[in-house]
């Protein structure tokens, strides 16, 4: 019988993501929720930087991701900004309910662009703590409208719940799986490899020549532009 790909931990996608956004909007509650299944009530901020990796798989692609949780709070900033280097996919995080979550995620999705290099449509917008249904501040169309001045990806979530979490990761992957085949992302920019070994912050990616297809899922609730 043949092995799985895992079994000797070939991949054929590496991406690095990078999760930004105000201090409280549920960056590292939302990480916990897709790598570990686990929600906590209780508040923690994250101090400087987190990393976690998840394997999944996009059809039948096995894709490996390194999710780098950053820190919210202002002194943090220039420690996150790092982090943006090398990042195939940004994810920022605002709360539905607080308003001004969403101006912070606002200037750093133009930072991403302007300062950071991160190229068009590599970035999502999540709405977190759309369970909090009486507490909502942030209109989708609001949000929307948003996403749209960066031709970035929307999704509203909630940690809590879990309600739209793989979606977050698994729709930015897709993307940036199809802006490949379409030429869009070179292959320095997209590691294809058969075997990743991560010892410490060195990576080592060996490349593979294989051919690529994406399965596009059906009834995702979010929305790339």
């Amino acid at each position: 019988m043949e092995r799985s790909k895992a079994a000797f931990n070939e991949y054929d996608y590496l991406f690095k993501f990078i999760l930004v956004g105000a201090a409280g909007v549920g960056k590292t509650s939302i990480v916990s929720q897709y790598c570990e299944n686990n929600f906590q009530n209780s508040y923690s901020p994250t101090l400087g930087v987190d990393f976690r990796i998840k394997t999944i798989n996009i059809g039948e692609k096995v894709v490996k991701l390194q999710i780098w949780d950053t820190a919210g709070q202002e002194r943090y900033s220039q420690i996150s900004a790092v982090y943006f280097r090398g990042c195939h996919g940004c994810i920022f995080v605002y709360d539905l309910t607080d308003p001004k979550s969403l101006t912070y995620s606002e200037s750093y999705l133009n930072k991403a662009s302007t300062d950071y290099g991160i190229p068009e449509g590599n970035s999502l917008l999540v709405g977190n703590k759309n369970d909090l249904k009486y507490d909502r501040k942030v209109s989708r169309d609001v949000g929307l409208e948003v996403a749209r001045k960066f031709n970035a990806g929307y999704v509203e979530a909630s940690a809590k719940t879990a309600d739209q979490i793989e979606e977050v990761f698994s729709s930015l992957a897709e993307v940036l799986i199809e802006k490949h085949q379409k030429g869009e992302l070179t292959i320095d920019a997209v590691p294809n490899q058969k075997k990743t070994i991560i010892r410490g912050n060195n990576i080592e990616i060996r490349k593979s020549k294989n051919e690529f297809h994406v399965k596009n899922q059906q009834d995702q609730q979010c929305c790339f532009y």
